[in-house]
């Protein structure tokens, strides 16, 4: 009986995990399409700063990088950042839990969990969602006509 309770709670927790990651796969995407929304404001803001930068010599791939890695700076931001939330929000779980199934044979502290690995993957999740999300304005930005950027200034 004992054997059939772990069983059943270890598919409970596999399908708890599996529509964790769904979610959060949907909110990256998410953020993704939000992300190329506000580079494509704050770019179409910049016209004229990236069509000097292209006038003194720059070329459309140093554009693209340049904003690739203001995208990947506010990614790793966010990422931490998230991070850091996840970690607390974990820490009082695990406390709440620990009040409330005190009675039970379980070991509280690796109910809620997320490995190490876990963190690292989540930034790097965070930095690609934002990149990719900046790439078709980056492009675009990179693309526009020279003089057309010059004469707005």
């Amino acid at each position: 009986a004992v054997d059939e309770t772990a069983l059943r709670v270890g598919r409970l927790a596999l399908g708890a995990t599996l529509v964790a990651m769904f979610i959060g796969l949907l909110v990256l995407t998410l953020a993704a399409v939000g992300i190329a929304h506000s580079f494509f404001a704050q770019l179409s803001e910049r016209r004229h700063e990236l069509g000097v930068l292209r006038a003194v010599g720059a070329r459309r791939r140093d554009l693209v990088a340049i904003v690739l890695l203001e995208a990947s700076l506010v990614g790793a931001a966010g990422g931490i950042a998230g991070v850091a939330v996840a970690h607390l929000t974990f820490a009082v779980a695990r406390g709440a839990l620990g009040r409330v199934a005190h009675s039970l044979p379980l070991d509280v502290g690796k109910l809620v969990l997320l490995p190490p690995w876990g963190y690292v993957i989540a930034v790097l999740a965070a930095v690609l969602a934002a990149t990719i999300g900046a790439l078709w304005p980056a492009w675009r930005a990179a693309h526009e006509p020279i003089a057309d950027t010059l004469s707005e200034g």
